[in-house]
């Protein structure tokens, strides 16, 4: 089942909505949690903004692992979605000037929403049973979390990763990090997200570049492209199966 529960964030004086699915039995059996961003896109099409969700609660509960996921909601006002979940300041030519607050957000996420959720459900609380993911700007908070918080989360779905204006920043950052083989990344994109060949090779080297350097130093990763997918919660639900094979999270 999916329930909704607001949570106070102090970063942003206000509070947001978390959409959490909790399986069958879940009091009774200790889960492993992914922590995911557009929580509202993830379990059912009603909420979706597009109309089109991920489906994560039919696969939830056909497939029936020992997983909880607590999505957070985002601030759908105007530009702050991307203020929200950019760890990297950036200008951009529709969106404008983007003050970043995604640092802070993370920080509040190790500070306080995961406190809160190991206070309230029957979880794991190491590294190997905690994930992150995202889609779009909430891969590119997947692959920051993932990767400067690598000893809080050992796993990391990051799907169509928006880092092109920050790409140099997002590097910079993480080539000093040991990981220690403790982390492991699915890391994804698809061929048909923009109709522009030029971007998808500096995109698909970009990536290449990233997890090469990942890879040295430590990291484990599993990096796929789709080509006939685009940019879409439809074309991100195909994905599902696949994300949880790569990240063994069936062992959890």
């Amino acid at each position: 089942m999916v329930i909704k529960q607001d949570i106070w964030m102090d970063i942003y004086q206000c509070n947001r909505t978390l959409h959490i699915y909790l399986p069958k039995n879940y009091k009774y059996r200790k889960c492993g949690v992914i922590y995911m961003f557009d929580g509202h896109n993830l379990f059912n099409d009603k909420d979706s903004t597009y109309g089109t969700s991920w489906g994560l609660k039919d696969f939830m509960d056909e497939t029936d692992p020992n997983v909880i996921i607590v999505g957070l909601e985002c601030n759908h006002g105007s530009n702050l979605r991307l203020c929200e979940f950019s760890p990297y300041s950036f200008e951009d030519d529709h969106w404008g000037i983007i003050e970043a607050s995604g640092k802070e957000l993370s920080d509040w996420m190790v500070r306080v929403l995961i406190p809160y959720v190991e206070q309230q459900f029957n979880v794991y609380t190491d590294a190997y049973h905690r994930a992150i993911g995202g889609s779009s700007m909430g891969g590119l908070m997947a692959l920051y979390i993932g990767s400067v918080y690598h000893d809080i989360f050992g796993k990391t779905i990051a799907l169509s990763s928006y880092f092109q204006h920050v790409y140099q920043r997002l590097k910079r950052d993480i080539e000093p990090i040991g990981f220690n083989g403790q982390s492991t990344f699915y890391i994804s994109y698809g061929g048909m997200e923009v109709d522009d060949q030029q971007w998808l090779a500096d995109y698909t080297a970009k990536t290449l570049e990233l997890t090469r350097i990942m890879s040295d130093h430590g990291a484990t990763i599993r990096l796929y492209c789709y080509p006939q997918a685009d940019h879409s919660e439809s074309a991100w639900a195909q994905e599902t199966q696949t994300w949880m094979d790569e990240l063994h999270i069936w062992e959890w």
